[in-house]
């Protein structure tokens, strides 16, 4: 994997008492096999996670981000680790509430804290999984100029959207 706990904390505020292993380790998982592998490749992953070096300048430069010069003209991107850590904190503040247990699944509660409007939950998740996909997306651009990544691979950055047929 190529964030760490503390990135994603450092991306939005999560409480110090929440297990990073239990609650965050899933969904950092899951961006990373459904959302990063497609958008760059596997052997780009494969390349970042395995064989990571600080001083390579073209590794710290996708994971941690940067300007770079391009036709365009110049542009910036964040990196690889804002858009996993936003994409990440996304997935656990939607589903944060939510505990599977012995006799299903229920949403916890305490007297000293209040569920917030779903509403306003939704629109919470929703902005930081924007940011997260669109830094991501400038991150394959950077990938796809810098000759990283081909021009016709890393074109799957679309939201996968579900239909229910039937009843």
């Amino acid at each position: 994997m190529i964030v760490e706990y503390e990135h994603i904390r450092q991306a939005r505020p999560i409480a110090d008492n929440i297990d990073d292993e239990k609650r965050l380790l899933p969904y950092m998982r899951e961006v990373e096999n459904l959302e990063l592998i497609p958008a760059i490749g596997a052997e780009n992953y494969r390349e970042l996670d395995a064989n990571f070096d600080e001083e390579n300048p073209t590794h710290s430069h996708i994971l941690h981000g940067g300007y770079y010069d391009c036709q365009c003209g110049t542009q910036m991107h964040a990196g690889l680790i804002q858009a996993v850590s936003y994409l990440t904190y996304a997935r656990f503040a939607r589903n944060n509430k939510v505990n599977a247990t012995a006799f299903g699944i229920v949403t916890k509660t305490t007297q000293f804290s209040e569920p917030i409007d779903e509403r306003t939950l939704v629109r919470h998740t929703n902005e930081a999984e924007k940011i997260g996909r669109e830094y991501l997306r400038q991150t394959v651009e950077y990938m796809k100029c810098s000759g990283i990544i081909c021009c016709n691979k890393g074109n799957k950055l679309f939201k996968r959207k579900f239909k229910s047929i039937g009843d």
